[in-house]
């Protein structure tokens, strides 16, 4: 773990210099932004890098200004790091709040099936519904689940598609039932709708009914509308 000061530097712990071969003063390191999986590899490679920066005295290392925006990564936050054996490569993350998975309420499984949404670990970390849709969707292929956002849809078919008031949340899969699929589907769909009520880009007052179809579930449906009374 290391932590951000007010520069935008860390302290590059020793160990993980060390599992790159040693990094000398004054040496370029490299960092491959990796979105999917919201981690930053540092190399000492410099072929498609994002971004590149030299180890200064006493172990300090500058976090690229890009690298920083992407992640959301300010002063005080820590960098987690780990190994990637198949890629033989050091990286990063911003560490994030360990929550309860709302799915499988920390039990890493749903039913007799494993749970997708946490990878069996019964823990989900706090970040935004993109980010955690992005990964899911990388890491829901090894449980035979596939995961789209839907930005355009057609009215009719003799229309052309047009955009939704907000992306749609859609899972398909042959060993997850359609109970399962639509109660985790409703759970992210209700984050979007939420996120996007509270940046202003979705006037619920106008879209409200629009709004609550796009759910499946009488729970999720339920959930939203005494989120709205309370917010309004």
């Amino acid at each position: 773990m290391a932590k951000i000061s007010s520069k935008g530097q860390i302290t590059f712990p020793a160990r993980w210099m060390k599992i790159m071969g040693g990094v000398a003063t004054g040496e370029w390191l490299f960092f491959h932004i990796q979105h999917a999986n919201q981690i930053v590899y540092i190399t000492k490679d410099s072929g498609h890098s994002d971004s590149c920066a030299q180890l200064l005295g006493q172990n300090f290392l500058t976090i690229p200004s890009d690298v920083r925006k992407w992640f959301k990564i300010q002063p005080g936050d820590d960098l987690k790091f780990g190994y990637d054996a198949n890629r033989e490569a050091v990286y990063f993350k911003k560490r994030q709040v360990l929550l309860t998975c709302p799915v499988c309420n920390e039990l890493g499984s749903i039913g007799e099936l494993p749970c997708f949404v946490c990878e069996e670990t019964g823990s989900v970390e706090k970040e935004p519904w993109l980010n955690e849709i992005t990964r899911l969707m990388m890491k829901s292929r090894s449980y035979n689940v596939s995961l789209s956002i839907i930005g355009h849809e057609r009215v009719q078919e003799n229309q052309a598609p047009v955009q939704l008031l907000v992306p749609k949340i859609q899972l398909v899969s042959s060993t997850y039932s359609t109970a399962i699929l639509e109660t985790i589907q409703d759970y992210y769909q209700g984050r979007v709708i939420r996120e996007a009520i509270e940046d202003g880009s979705l006037n619920v007052q106008e879209y409200k009914t629009e709004i609550v179809s796009m759910l499946r579930t009488d729970f999720e449906k339920d959930s939203l509308e005494a989120w709205l009374s309370a917010n309004s």
